[in-house]
């Protein structure tokens, strides 16, 4: 089946066309065959009817039965002429009705007929029979008649005749209609394959040759249609095909030409605005870790100045002892009867607690806070704000960044600088607790009043209304042990050299400025919360 689809069409069709005319002719020649020799088996039983008959009407009278060799003469001068009867029996029924051999003659010798009881009943009531028998190669007609004698039938006639000049005729017929079928075969094929070739072959070809060329890249080809017919219909659409193809391809090459300059000039603005981009980038970058630095600084100022309130504590703790120490030596140089030399000293010790004196106040006037700068500012753009300053470290660490702010939450009366200052360092611990990256949660809420812990509201005089952010990692967490001393002053965790122990302690003292609150709440290995709560005031 597969070697059949691989051969060309010109073939397929060939083949077809042989077949459909060869079996036609099979056929046609079948059938004019059985009707020969349906009419030649008829007109051979026929002839030996007639054989028959012509040996019944000459056994008439009773005469004709008595003299045998008048029969018998008549039968071989039969047989002598009908060279195809082999065997002529004569049979006559006795008064009790069996069939006895009357006389005999034959060319060939063969055996005796052999009839059944059916047969005979049959030829009794003057039916003629015919069988066929074949006896070696030969195929022969038994013809069996009746005899009658005065309208009555007396008896029968047996005749075999042969079939061989039949046979011969026959088959000498079939061999000439084989060659006749053969040749006209051969013929119509020549003419089909002639005829196919100059009217399907070839335009074919014509095409195809032109469809490679169309496919190696070449549109320029073109066909001329051999006949107007369905295949010349066919060349010339494709000829106005090809011609399509060929000014859609020229368009769209010089579309191609217009798209491929387009692009190299886009590319190039590209790249240049890539380049602005990548500049300004690198700018933001740089502005963004000097704001860091400057805020990590404003954080370490904020230390430095906790440290120089601890400072002006001490000088005012010295200060009034200084202040007594100063009266007394004041008081002891105003009384009399003091000898010049313990004058003198008592003068230097006072001079010298005098400028001990200068020196604290000057300290304690250079160490004072400035006054804080309260605002109605919005927590959320802090937070966000701080986000935005945090994120190249955060994207440096891998750390994934959460916010969940309430859309809804109201403005602080506060100082921008420090509420910045605390969430600032809040959010620089958590960074640093999540070194190998990790996830930093800040969230915003409006809350009711927090409770003491003896269950009533903080600030009783103050709105409802209270405002929480959380500041949440996942990082190493905190041991409990040192939960309770991280708000101290000076206490850190930290290696040697990475804080100041401050950081915390300044924003519990700036958040409590502000009369809010920060807790903490933290698990090993889990991470840490910090918790910041700021009341609402309502504006004046």
């Amino acid at each position: 089946m597969s070697a059949f689809k691989n051969i060309s069409i010109k073939t397929k069709i060939l083949l077809l066309m042989i077949l459909c005319v060869v079996s036609i002719l099979l056929i046609s020649t079948y059938f004019t065959q059985k009707m020969i020799e349906k009419d030649a088996e008829a007109n051979l039983q026929k002839d030996a009817f007639n054989i028959v008959r012509e040996i019944d009407s000459a056994m008439t009278t009773d005469q004709a039965l008595t003299t045998l060799d008048v029969i018998d003469e008549d039968l071989l001068d039969m047989m002598a002429i009908r060279t195809n009867i082999e065997r002529i029996d004569l049979l006559l029924f006795s008064p009790t009705g069996e069939l006895l051999l009357f006389t005999s003659k034959m060319t060939v010798s063969h055996s005796p007929f052999v009839l059944s009881l059916e047969d005979v009943e049959r030829v009794k009531k003057g039916q003629f029979l015919s069988k066929a028998e074949r006896i070696g190669n030969v195929n022969y007609v038994n013809v069996i008649a009746p005899v009658h004698l005065h309208d009555k039938v007396f008896g029968l006639i047996e005749m075999k005749m042969s079939r061989k000049e039949f046979d011969r005729l026959h088959a000498k017929e079939k061999n000439q209609a084989f060659i006749i079928t053969l040749l006209s075969v051969l013929l119509i094929s020549g003419l089909f394959a002639v005829s196919m070739n100059r009217m399907i072959h070839r335009p074919i070809e014509n095409l195809l040759r032109a469809m490679s060329k169309v496919k190696e890249g070449d549109l320029s080809v073109s066909i001329v249609p051999a006949a107007p017919d369905e295949l010349g219909r066919l060349t010339e659409s494709f000829n106005s095909m090809i011609q399509t193809i060929k000014q859609t391809a020229e368009a769209n090459q010089a579309l191609m030409d217009r798209i491929h300059t387009f692009n190299e000039e886009l590319q190039n603005k590209i790249d240049a605005a890539t380049e602005e981009l990548q500049k300004r980038n690198d700018e933001l970058t740089r502005a963004n870790r000097s704001i860091y630095q400057m805020q990590k600084q404003l954080v370490h100022s904020n230390e430095l100045a906790a440290i120089g309130q601890l400072a002006a504590t001490v000088a005012h703790e010295l200060g009034t002892p200084l202040h007594s120490v100063f009266g007394h030596l004041q008081l002891l140089l105003d009384e009399g009867g003091l000898a010049d030399d313990a004058r003198r000293r008592l003068s230097i010790m006072r001079s010298q607690v005098e400028r001990l004196i200068n020196s604290i106040q000057q300290l304690l006037n250079t160490t004072r806070f400035p006054e804080t700068d309260f605002d109605w500012i919005e927590l959320n753009v802090v937070l966000e704000d701080l986000c935005v300053l945090f994120s190249p470290e955060t994207m440096a660490k891998r750390i994934a960044v959460i916010k969940e702010f309430d859309p809804n939450l109201p403005k602080l009366l506060a100082s921008h600088s420090q509420m910045q200052g605390v969430f600032l360092n809040l959010i620089d611990n958590a960074i640093d607790e999540l070194s190998n990256g990790g996830t930093l949660v800040i969230r915003t809420k409006r809350i009711g009043p927090p409770l003491d812990s003896s269950g009533r509201s903080v600030e009783e005089a103050l709105d409802a209304d209270w405002v929480e952010v959380t500041v949440q990692d996942n990082g190493r967490g905190i041991p409990p042990d040192q939960l309770q001393k991280i708000f101290e002053p000076f206490y850190t965790s930290k290696d040697p050299g990475q804080g100041t122990g401050l950081g915390l302690s300044i924003c519990r003292d700036m958040v409590q400025r502000h009369g809010g609150m920060i807790t903490v709440e933290s698990r090993l290995d889990e991470g840490s919360r910090f918790i910041v709560r700021l009341p609402v005031r309502k504006r004046g």
